[in-house]
């Protein structure tokens, strides 16, 4: 069971900056968030929260934009 602290953290996360969404033939859905480099300690402070629930810690992510070539 969430305590109330994991509880705020989730249900503000989600009217934010969170996700939940079903992946593959799972029948969870696993909570998601994605941040900026320059919010790193804020990613790794709600780890530390959320940790028990976490099945993997944070990792860095590079996306790379392109422009619309069209025009």
């Amino acid at each position: 069971m969430l305590t109330k602290e994991e509880k705020d953290i989730l249900i503000g996360s989600l009217l934010g900056d969170g996700c939940l969404r079903i992946i593959g033939r799972c029948k969870v859905p696993a909570f998601s968030v994605d941040h900026s480099e320059t919010q790193k300690d804020y990613v790794f402070w709600k780890y530390e929260k959320l940790k028990r629930w976490v099945n993997t810690p944070p990792w860095r992510e590079e996306r790379i934009y392109h422009k619309d070539r069209r025009g």
